[in-house]
């Protein structure tokens, strides 16, 4: 048998070969497909789904592919001047299928899409995703929100700079625009849950959890909560913290949303935050019981 090459006459100019191509945008149902990493080199990382939704929180020192952290989301509150508040969470609607990610025995068997992610609450209609490592956009539309929102998400990737490059970080800007004539009071509720413990698989919950600390830091430029955990030594393999932060000034937090069972934490945060833009203070004198984590929230006005 003979061989046969392949060859290509067409020559390739030097700048065709490093101009960069048109880019993917995806819509609707193709956003399911979209899983864009967030973190520094070496350190894991959470992914940036295309409708907005934080998951595969891969940061606890194994992999962890479907993994959705509870109630760590963004939700933006904008009123028009002389109009009622509009809320919604910042991501766009759930996506098929709705059979659920339960945890063990109850996984996609039909308890329908998970309480822990804002699948109930309000969403805007519609969104497009388009990636440029180590960036990515997410352009929201909803003809109800008074104002335009994208979501820019990146990694701290610094060429030639390969310490601060490894930092344990993931960013986000919500850029905002008003395209109507009226006055527009804005703000963004950042949320985030204290799993400090978490084993790196399975639910998050159970023995390795608990006693949670959460703390609110104002210091250097910087202001946001501080999470960490009482239940491990430092030099305990579990042992480490998180911390959900901004340099925006004009900031209002709630250091732990109530500690309630059923859907009451979730539902307090909504009821409060929906009306009135803000959260007030709350905390708790001892850490979280045992096997369970708080959420912690900061409000950018």
């Amino acid at each position: 048998m003979g061989a046969s090459g392949c060859q290509n006459d067409q020559a390739v100019s030097s700048a065709e070969l490093r101009a960069l191509g048109p880019q993917r945008v995806f819509s609707g149902r193709n956003l399911a497909q979209v899983a864009f990493p967030l973190g520094g080199i070496g350190t894991g990382s959470v992914s940036l789904a295309g409708t907005g939704a934080l998951v595969d929180w891969e940061i606890f020192n194994r992999p962890n592919i479907g993994a959705v952290m509870p109630y760590s989301f963004f939700t933006l509150w904008a009123q028009a001047e002389g109009k009622p508040p509009v809320t919604k969470v910042v991501q766009s609607p759930t996506l098929p299928p709705f059979s659920g990610q339960g945890e063990v025995n109850f996984r996609g068997v039909g308890f329908g899409v998970s309480r822990e992610n804002g699948a109930g609450l309000p969403h805007f209609q519609s969104a497009t995703f388009h990636g440029e490592v180590p960036l990515a956009w997410i352009d929201f539309a909803d003809a109800q929100m008074p104002v335009e929102a994208r979501l820019e998400a990146y990694n701290p990737f610094i060429p030639l700079n390969d310490r601060d490059s490894g930092l344990p970080v993931a960013s986000f800007h919500l850029h905002l625009r008003n395209p109507g004539d009226e006055t527009v009071r804005v703000s963004l509720a950042a949320n985030l849950y204290n799993a400090v413990g978490y084993p790196g698989e399975g639910p998050f919950s159970g023995s390795t959890l608990g006693l949670a600390t959460n703390t609110f830091v104002d210091r250097g430029g910087i202001r946001g909560l501080y999470m960490t955990s009482d239940r491990y030594p430092a030099d305990d393999p579990k042992f480490g913290s998180l911390a959900l932060s901004t340099p925006w000034e004009d900031v209002d937090h709630q250091t732990c949303w109530f500690r309630g069972g059923w859907y009451d934490a979730l539902h307090k945060f909504w009821d409060e935050f929906s009306v009135t833009g803000t959260l007030q203070e709350r905390t708790y004198e001892t850490p979280s019981p045992d096997g369970q984590g708080d959420v912690g929230s900061i409000v950018l006005k």
